[in-house]
């Protein structure tokens, strides 16, 4: 279920409770039982109100017609609306947010512009043409309505139209974020978890500023370490896979999308001989566990060390806007008199 507010300028009274019982069904993909369906459009609700999640702000236009269950006026003269089926603001066919154009067959069944492709133009409930018919009230609604993004208890205060919303959220930067630390059940924005990192788990991280190299003793049962900038507070993670061959190095990022591309780093191990180094970009993840290293990582080989077991990794990480030509990963092996032995670029090891 789904709270709406509506609000109506331009008229200045409104009746009471008015009890509206209407919800519409979703088409299933069978073309006979939509026939079925459209039989039982109206159907009793039951007596009280579920709560949402999501808050929407309706601006209804003139004409605007939207079955709800139930409208109350408030003191300040905007309506509360609640709407048993939240499925109307959806296309029937593809189930997506529906946004105009809207198009509608002879017998009023609506389609998104993109089933209408699909489907030949052919409505699926009742076969009959839905041709170019546009329906304009329903995109009205669909235009009118605003919604609040699902991280509004994290600080999130943007509204967007309702088909915009799962795009917005995507990219959310108060998107929740969980704690990397072992059994530490927090989760909350980005800004709330790095706050959290620093008190809580201060003991167990390793705090670095950003386009500064520093060094991390490696042993060889250490799966990951945890890292802290000191000044954005922002939280990497240092993953480490003994693999036959070698042992494996990559960084991770906890925080919202909106940080990709925003940081890249460079691992370098060292002997008295030869240097192996990668450049890349730490994958985001806004709820990071455990996993196999797949791509852009650093393989330090067994015999590259005497075998005392701990590794001297040499680690940079930095802030800034990357190119494409930076997501590539870059491996160099040179002498420690800075000749070139070899070089290659490659997407994946």
């Amino acid at each position: 279920m789904v709270r709406f507010s509506i609000t109506e300028e331009e008229e200045d009274d409104q009746n009471d409770d008015v009890p509206i019982n209407c919800k519409r069904r979703r088409f299933s993909c069978s073309s006979s039982q939509f026939q079925q369906q459209e039989e039982n459009l109206l159907e009793e609700e039951d007596d009280g109100e579920s709560e949402s999640d999501d808050d929407i702000i309706v601006l209804l236009p003139e004409g605007g017609d939207v079955a709800v269950n139930s409208v109350t006026e408030n003191a300040n003269g905007a309506l509360s609306v609640v709407f048993t089926d939240p499925d109307v603001l959806d296309c029937p066919i593809c189930l997506d947010p529906l946004c105009a154009p809207v198009f509608q067959c002879e017998n009023g069944h609506i389609a998104c512009n993109s089933c209408c492709s699909k489907v030949k133009r052919i409505c699926p409930s009742c076969c009959m043409p839905i041709g170019y018919n546009r329906c304009r009230a329903i995109e009205k609604v669909t235009e009118s309505v605003q919604v609040s993004c699902k991280n509004v208890q994290y600080g999130c205060k943007e509204t967007m139209a309702y088909y915009k919303k799962h795009e917005h959220e995507q990219m959310c930067p108060h998107v929740t974020c969980f704690c990397p630390h072992p059994s530490c059940p927090f989760a909350g924005s980005s800004r709330n978890l790095y706050h959290h990192f620093g008190i809580r788990h201060t003991a167990s991280t390793t705090r670095f500023t950003y386009n500064t190299t520093f060094t991390l003793p490696v042993e060889l049962n250490q799966k990951r370490i945890l890292l802290q900038e000191q000044h954005e507070s922002v939280i990497f993670i240092l993953n480490h896979e003994v693999k036959q061959h070698g042992r494996s190095f990559n960084v991770d990022c906890v925080g919202p999308d909106t940080l990709k591309t925003s940081f890249e780093y460079q691992l370098i191990a060292k002997n008295m001989e030869t240097s192996l180094s990668v450049q890349s970009v730490p994958e985001i993840y806004s709820k990071w566990s455990e996993h196999t290293l797949k791509k852009s990582y650093l393989t330090v080989p067994s015999d590259f060390l005497g075998y005392s077991g701990i590794l001297s990794l040499h680690v940079c990480i930095k802030k800034a806007i990357l190119s494409n030509t930076l997501n590539i990963e870059k491996h160099r092996v040179t002498t420690c008199c800075g000749e070139s032995r070899g070089s290659s670029d490659i997407s994946k090891p």
